[in-house]
């Protein structure tokens, strides 16, 4: 009598198909955000510098960081260079760029609009000083419609924040997180949601192909029909290790058992590996904390037994 547990045929093959099809993917989304740790290591840099007040070597340093990844902070951090070295209209460049770029409701926009106020006050006072003219000497500031040393073009300044913000001697700003590209994030959610259905789907019908395997199982044991021995009369005549599996219609019942242990391993192994695919991609979407916290998979052969053998570490 053939037994329920036999072994069958291709059932590393399958789970390592899905495996490495999962792993592939999963490697391959996590490296999307590559750029954003060595911009991350530059920033550090550049808040080092800044703090042993190396003001220019910083400031080249978060350009370089902003070139890797354009975060508009980082164009506040040049600007805060510039001011502390003197470079008054520099630092207002880099001020109102971010201005241009960063979102409305950012939490630094606040302490931007004072530096460029002060800033354009300060330029403007300079201004004053130097067109001043010599002692006795009137100017007829009426005839000029605009107070001399006026910068053209200047965007409005809401100075009514003015005395909300910290002082100006603030350094750098944090530097960006380490993943900001949100639209990124949602797509790697969205496949890891889809890759867990699938992997649950896949899992469901594993089970019940398990469950129905005995069945077939017993069709084939409790089959009656003719043998050999007694080729006109009714009995068990099926067996897995006989010719043919046994007499007529035993091939047939042989054959379904086959394919049902097959589509089970298929099931079970590919839910497996689907969800554990998920997993991975769940947690590339998220959000790297200060922690540092890193994600690996490596896939490679099994050396204990034939099929494929994929490891995670966090």
């Amino acid at each position: 009598m053939i037994e329920s547990g036999t072994k069958p045929v291709g059932r590393s093959g399958a789970a390592g198909l899905i495996g490495v099809l999962i792993c592939t993917f999963a490697v391959h989304a996590l490296a999307q955000s590559g750029d954003r740790p060595i911009a991350k290591a530059i920033v550090d840099d550049a808040v080092t510098q800044y703090n042993l007040r190396h003001f220019q070597e910083a400031s080249t340093l978060f350009e370089k960081a902003y070139q890797v990844d354009p975060a508009p902070v980082l164009l506040f951090n040049i600007g805060q260079c510039h001011r502390r070295l003197g470079n008054n209209e520099l630092a207002l460049f880099f001020y109102r760029r971010y201005l241009d770029q960063a979102p409305a409701d950012a939490p630094e926009r606040r302490e931007v609009v004072k530096r460029v106020a002060d800033l354009d006050r300060s330029i403007r006072e300079q201004a004053d000083l130097k067109d001043k003219p010599p002692p006795g000497v009137t100017r007829d500031v009426a005839a000029t419609g605009s107070p001399p040393g006026a910068l053209s073009g200047a965007p409005p300044i809401d100075l009514a924040v003015a005395h909300t913000v910290p002082s100006p001697d603030q350094g750098p700003l944090a530097a960006p997180p380490a993943d900001e590209n949100d639209s990124s994030r949602r797509t790697l959610r969205n496949v890891a949601w889809v890759a867990a259905g699938l992997g649950v789907g896949s899992l469901v019908f594993g089970v019940v192909e398990m469950v129905t395997q005995s069945s077939r199982v017993d069709r084939f044991n409790n089959h009656l029909g003719p043998t050999a021995g007694d080729p006109t009369g009714l009995s068990r005549n099926c067996g897995g290790g006989e010719p043919g599996h046994g007499g007529p219609g035993c091939a047939d019942l042989y054959s379904d058992i086959s394919t049902g242990r097959t589509l089970e391993i298929i099931g079970l192994a590919g839910g497996g590996a689907l969800l554990a695919g998920s997993v991975i991609l769940f947690l590339a979407s998220t959000p790297r904390q200060a922690t540092g916290t890193s994600i690996a998979a490596t896939c490679g052969p099994n050396v204990q037994s034939p099929g494929l053998q994929c490891r995670m570490s966090f």
